[in-house]
């Protein structure tokens, strides 16, 4: 019975409060009560305050409810608002009520939006906000902007956002979803504890890691004089934190965590860096505490730092970073008493100052006993592609330099080491560095002249050694100027010269392969070479440019798109600042023996585009096979019967490579080749403006000697895995006797001159392929010719063909080819006595089907005698066959 009354009792007092909280809110809603609350909370805040509608609620405490709250902001500022959230509920202060005062105690902002903004004379519209610290004894008060301090204890944020302006103009950096409270723990004194999510305008973020803030600050009037404040900054990607900072991605991968300590002395109070130091030279401390240093302590931590289209490794670069500094505002003087940069193997310090009262000046020294020459390569590593895991690169490097001005320039300062090895799985022996060293001269740092040894081959037994010395010599300058040939030209540039010899040019490719340098994709080399390369070029924006002469000598080299190495007996590459050169003296491939120089331009445009380089060439060769050139530029694995069947079973990969190397080389110039064979035929002398796209050679305007005439024409060759060939001829002169003298079935066989012209097309491997493929089209003029094996003036109707030699003053015909024949379409033979009219095809086995009338027949269209009907031969021309076609039925 007593639970009933209780529970009674209870839901009538619960009913009560909702009641009296219904009532309350129904009786804010009047314009009376919503002005009142409006000044109050303009009283709190000290600007003017907009609220769309108010609520009141007992449930949660004594708590005051304001949707759409816009805080106004002070117009020394703009007239943006100061502040604004969806929902503010404020708690009451009973104490205040029962003494007859309305204030505020705690805040709770629902996704507020607040604009800090720094005016031009370096104050904060925050700074008006909050209660002023009491001014010293005797000292000025700050002035007053017309609106009361805000009487504000507790101010809680949930989803908040903060935006920074400088004057109207608004930073793209902000921070989302700002949590925590900030506390009055008495007065003019306020305890911090919030963290957010930083971000930027029009830029995405991943991992932007958030941002925590705790302290304590005193007064902001003060310009957060005292305060000891730590934020910290953790789980953010490098990646996100320079899009933050710069507003691109600079392509750099990593982790990056952030401790941050500031603390500021209160005004008239020594610093808190260094309470027992004076105060720097003129330096003064105002009553507003402008003149009092900030204290900054700070470490940053970088690990797995690599390129973003690199892999992330175990043995990616670490980097920790300490930093102790002093702020003195008044004097501009941002001062770094300690700088500890630290390494898995290497540590380096930096000290120095920045002032900015006229200008900025920084003034750095750095300082170092050893810098790994390993974790120098860790960083090379992570940002070079193609370097292999088994190079390692041994020795350190001592620093000592001076920095200053604006850019940073050298000042005083050196660089030594004792020396450094590079090993490599490829190199049969470590290449050594000799003890180095560098010095600053004119504002540039200036190398030594340092010796590189690269290992020598061991001579052959009864070999004596090579003449090479195997080593090289480095010299070069890092600093303004460096690089350029003007002395005044701002921003840091470098240039290194390399000078030397060595007999295995193989391990200079292999290192620079190691360190993710390959000389050419797919190209391997081995011989003797001889360096005089120069490097220049700038920092920022990085460029560079390699000028010099190559020299090699007893050279092999081999290529993805040669089946066969190449052997230069003598060769010089020259590397200038517009186009390339090579001068070859002995070179051997495709078969022969070439000479001549090659050029080709660093840069191609056309119509504004960039195009792959041109070679231009003019070359000159002893001896040219079709045949071999096909050995040389064919694929080297055609499809067999299985790969034919199944595609996929094929080396694809490889082939690919292949084809990308070929398809970019492209050349142009002019081609003399004194014998080139096309077998069985042979052309001499043969001159012709030469063009090179991938595996298509074309040869245009080509005249040579062909068997005492000459041959002028073109050809077109597209060396696939099935290659294609386009031949077009004119000839004239042509010796026939010479001509059938090349073929051992028709040696002897006929004498005269000849002319005509010549379209073809054919393709395959071999000779027995491209015959039967050989299809096309043509014309040809004998004069004086003789045929020998038959005489067809000696043929009558009763006998067979007689033996002996043919003779004709002259003869013209048309001519096809295809399936592997010669059709003869119209032959008319002239001779001092008759003439004859021909037809049929020859084989290309030689063997002939040819029908021959008199000529007269076809000129007077009257029927001859049956001494003057045709006849037809069959069969090779050591065995023909004599056959007198059949008459017609009328004439039987």
């Amino acid at each position: 019975m007593r639970t009933r009354i209780w529970l009674r009792r209870a839901g009538g007092a619960l009913l009560l409060l909702v009641a009296f909280s219904l009532g309350v809110s129904l009786a804010l809603r009047s314009r009376g009560a919503h002005r009142y609350l409006v000044a109050r909370l303009e009283a709190a805040f000290g600007r003017p305050v907009e609220v769309s509608r108010f609520r009141f609620s007992l449930l949660d405490g004594l708590r005051l409810q304001a949707n759409h709250i816009t805080v106004a902001e002070d117009p020394r500022f703009g007239y943006e608002y100061f502040l604004r959230a969806d929902r503010m509920a404020a708690g009451l202060r009973w104490h205040s009520l029962l003494l007859g005062r309305f204030e505020f105690g705690t805040l709770s902002l629902t996704r507020p939006t607040l604009n800090l903004v720094r005016g031009i004379d370096g104050h904060w519209n925050v700074e008006s906000w909050l209660p002023p610290p009491v001014p010293a004894p005797g000292a000025v008060p700050p002035p007053t902007t017309g609106y009361s301090p805000a009487r504000l204890y507790r101010i809680e944020v949930d989803g908040g956002r903060i935006n920074f302006k400088r004057g109207p103009d608004k930073h793209p950096l902000a921070l989302a979803d700002v949590r925590g409270d900030v506390e009055q723990e008495s007065a003019g004194r306020w305890r911090m504890n919030l963290e957010a999510r930083p971000f930027r305008a029009a830029v995405t973020l991943q991992e932007a890691g958030t941002l925590r803030l705790r302290g304590r600050i005193r007064g902001t009037s003060a310009r957060l004089r005292p305060a000891q404040l730590e934020l910290t900054w953790e789980d953010a990607s490098l990646a996100d934190a320079l899009r933050l900072v710069r507003g691109r991605d600079f392509g750099m991968r990593g982790k990056l965590s952030v401790e941050v300590t500031a603390r500021s002395a209160a005004p008239g109070e020594p610093s808190v860096h260094s309470a027992d130091a004076p105060a720097s030279s003129g330096e003064a401390v105002d009553e507003e505490g402008a003149g009092s240093p900030w204290s900054f302590s700070a470490r940053a931590r970088l690990s797995g730092v690599h390129r973003w289209d690199l892999p992330s490794r175990a043995g990616d670069p670490r980097l920790n970073l300490i930093v102790e500094a002093l702020l003195r505002p008044n004097v501009r003087t941002f001062e770094i008493s300690k700088c500890v940069l630290d390494a898995p193997q290497s540590n380096a310090s930096v000290v120095g100052d920045i002032q900015w009262a006229t200008g900025i000046s920084p003034q750095f020294r750095v300082l170092s006993s050893g810098i790994s020459l390993a974790d120098a390569l860790a960083w090379y590593r992570a940002f070079r592609p193609g370097v292999t895991e088994d190079v390692a690169l041994e020795g350190y490097v001592g620093v000592d330099l001076s920095l200053g001005g604006w850019p940073l320039d050298l000042e005083a300062g050196e660089l030594a080491s004792t020396g450094a090895r590079l090993r490599a799985a490829e190199l049969p022996q470590p290449i050594g560095i000799s003890r180095f060293g560098a010095r600053v001269e004119g504002g540039r740092l200036v190398l030594a002249p340092a010796s590189i040894a690269v290992p020598a081959s061991a001579p052959a037994k009864g070999e004596m050694p090579g003449r090479a010395s195997n080593s090289f010599r480095l010299l070069g300058a890092l600093g303004p100027g460096a690089g350029s040939p003007s002395p005044d030209r701002k921003g840091w540039g470098f240039e290194f010269k390399l000078e030397g010899q060595t007999e295995r040019a193989q391990d200079l490719l292999a290192a620079a392969r190691a360190l993710g340098h390959p000389f050419r994709r797919g190209w391997k080399a081995e011989g003797a070479a001889s360096l005089r390369l120069d490097w220049q070029g700038t920092l920022s924006p990085y460029t560079a440019n390699t000028i010099g002469t190559i020299d090699l000598e007893g050279f092999r080299l081999r290529t993805d798109y040669l089946n066969r190495p190449l052997t230069i007996a003598s060769a010089r590459f020259e590397l200038r600042p517009d186009e390339r050169r090579v001068t070859l003296d002995g070179v051997e491939a495709f078969g022969a023996q070439w000479k001549g120089k090659l050029r080709r331009p660093n840069l191609s445009v056309v119509g504004g585009l960039v195009s792959p380089p041109v070679w231009e060439f003019d070359l000159s060769a002893d001896r040219l096979s079709v045949a071999e050139l096909d050995r040389w530029l064919g694929p080297r694995a055609r499809p067999g019967f299985f790969e034919r069947m199944v595609p996929f079973a094929a080396a694809a990969a490889d082939a690919a490579v292949r084809d990308d190397a070929l398809g970019a080389l492209r050349g142009q110039g002019r081609l003399s080749v004194d014998e080139i064979a096309v077998s069985p035929l042979v052309l001499r002398h043969l001159r012709a403006e030469a063009q090179v796209a991938g595996r298509a050679i074309s040869l245009r305007r080509a005249q040579a000697e062909f068997y005492g005439g000459r041959m002028e024409g073109s050809l077109d060759a597209r060396l696939m895995s099935e290659p294609h060939y386009h031949f077009q001829a004119r000839f004239d002169g042509v010796n026939l006797k010479a001509l059938s003298g090349a073929t051992v079935t028709l040696r002897e066989r006929f004498s005269g001159g000849a002319s005509g012209e010549l379209d073809v097309v054919a393709q395959g491997i071999g000779r027995e392929d491209l015959l039967r493929s050989l299809e096309g089209r043509g014309t040809i003029r004998l004069r004086d010719a003789e045929l020998r094996g038959f005489d067809l003036h000696a043929t009558d109707l009763e006998n067979s063909l007689q033996r002996g030699t043919s003779h004709f003053a002259s003869a013209e015909g048309a001519f096809s080819m295809a399936n592997g024949k010669i059709k003869v379409e119209q032959l008319r033979l002239t001779s001092l006595a008759e003439g004859y009219q021909a037809k049929g095809s020859v084989d290309f086995s030689r063997r002939l089907d040819l029908e021959i009338e008199p000529a007269e027949r076809q000129e007077n269209g009257r029927a001859p005698g049956a001494a003057h009907n045709g006849f037809r031969i069959r069969g090779s021309l050591d065995a023909l066959e004599w056959t007198r076609p059949e008459p017609p039925v009328a004439q039987r």
